[in-house]
């Protein structure tokens, strides 16, 4: 029963994102050639020209909407997930039609048309897919088309696994107890019964489906457990338990169906790469063009009131642990560190010119690095990077610490705008920096752009 009313929703909504592609499709032609934002030199071909190629677009959507997976049900699938596979379908079904329409000359259409097209057919699949969405949560909030599952174990990660399910209760998944692998089952007042008795409880209870979620010390309970499942014809959902070695995220991979498990993955991949590396050279670019003129200005004092270079190169660890050349504006002596080695930066430090005090006080220094950001050696925004003698202190003695190097370095970050700067705690940097890496996103990114101009250029811990 439950398949088929998978099947039929299935259906259904494939039914209703045809609809509106089709709807995207005619709104296209009319915000191209009557709302008149921009002019149409070539004219305007006809609305029954431009409708007959509506069977070719819905041909190409449909297969684009079934290959991004938006008709496999997920009931623990979030809100981004949703929102990448719409995307995904956006651009493919997008990139069809324009390649199609290459290879078939007797097909004529506007580029505005298809601009038009992209943008209200993501929008408005994206808004009825969410609307969708929320009925359905609605209709589970208030007790309707609900599942019910069991869970085996009864460790911190069963109870973690139960309670991250109560508080999604859009979920619609309703916890009926744990199974204990322990025959003296009496620890948890949500326990229902031991192991032996799980195939009684399936049908006692009705439950849907069983989460295996067992601690790694009772891991080796875990054929019995699928013994006990082998006639049972309900979904089993495994919980691993290894999210407590995941510092970062984690993504599950396939290979000739064998699941491979990526600890400490980073968000940054595929088009987010893409994304952050167009921002980089974007912003980077105008904040280096309208940085030239303050920058020829404390390069003027910097020759006038101290002998040596104006630039200065140092060595820093970037992505992947990789080290390269970074670029500021000189604030030390000629030789400051000729007796003293690398030492990090104090209060007072005698090493610094008069000028060089304000100058990292202010940011100033570092606005040559806006060429690194160009170069593509660092970020605008992401952990700031570390001389590798630092780093090779760090990392023996502070976990977690070369995580910071999974993302490339930036000229701000998370944790500078949030004051951890300078001489702070490194155990915060560091944290503040791994949230950081895992929860990005270009919106995270212009936030923290905004924060550094906001109250992040000036602080008392820069010296």
């Amino acid at each position: 029963m439950i398949k088929k009313h998978r099947i039929l929703l299935a259906r259904l909504l494939f039914m209703g994102d045809l609809a509106v592609v089709f709807c995207s499709w005619v709104l296209a032609y009319f915000l191209r050639f009557y709302i008149d934002l921009i002019p149409a030199p070539k004219g305007i071909y006809s609305f029954s020209y431009h409708m007959s190629l509506a069977i070719v677009i819905l041909t190409l959507w449909g297969m684009a909407l079934q290959l991004s997976g938006l008709y496999k049900f997920r009931r623990l699938t979030s809100r981004s997930k949703t929102f990448k596979k719409i995307l995904n379908a956006s651009l493919m079904g997008t990139l069809a039609f324009i390649v199609s329409t290459y290879l078939f000359q007797e097909y004529r259409f506007s580029r505005g048309v298809v601009g038009y097209f992209f943008a209200t057919s993501f929008l408005l699949l994206l808004s009825f897919r969410f609307w969708v969405r929320e009925i359905i949560f609605y209709l589970r909030k208030r007790g309707y088309n609900l599942r019910y599952a069991i869970i085996v174990g009864e460790g911190d990660l069963a109870q973690t696994t139960a309670s991250q399910i109560d508080k999604r209760s859009e979920t619609g998944v309703k916890i009926l107890g744990f199974v204990s692998p322990d025959p003296q089952y009496q620890k948890n007042p949500r326990t229902i019964g031991a192991l032996q008795d799980l195939p009684a409880l399936i049908k006692e209870k009705g439950a849907d489906q069983v989460i295996i979620a067992l601690d790694s010390k009772v891991y080796a309970h875990m054929d019995r457990v699928l013994q006990q499942l082998r006639y049972e014809t309900i979904d089993i959902k495994i919980v691993p338990d290894f999210y407590k070695y995941a510092s970062l995220n984690y993504d599950v991979e396939e290979l000739g169906g064998l699941p491979f498990i990526t600890l400490n993955d980073t968000p940054l991949d595929g088009w987010n790469t893409l994304l952050k590396r167009s921002l980089d050279i974007v912003l980077g670019t105008l904040f280096f063009i309208g940085s030239i003129p303050l920058g020829v200005g404390v390069a003027c004092f910097i020759k006038i009131f101290s002998p040596g270079p104006v630039f200065y190169k140092q060595e820093r660890m970037g992505l992947d642990g990789k080290k390269f050349k970074l670029y500021k504006f000189r604030t030390m002596k000629m030789d400051a560190e000729k007796e003293s080695g690398a030492i990090w930066a104090a209060p007072d430090d005698p090493r610094r010119t008069r000028l060089g005090k304000f100058l990292r006080s202010s940011s100033m220094d570092e606005i040559p690095q806006f060429l690194n950001v160009i170069k593509g050696d660092m970020s605008l925004v992401g952990p700031r990077p570390e001389r590798p003698v630092f780093v090779d202190r760090f990392k023996t003695h502070y976990p977690n610490y070369m995580l910071r190097h999974k993302v490339k370095a930036g000229l701000t970050g998370w944790a500078q705008v949030n004051g951890w700067r300078g001489n702070t705690s490194l155990d915060k940097r560091i944290e503040y920096d791994l949230y950081y890496i895992k929860h990005w996103s270009a919106l995270f990114d212009l936030k923290i752009i905004w924060l550094t101009f906001w109250k992040g250029i000036f602080h008392k811990n820069a010296y």
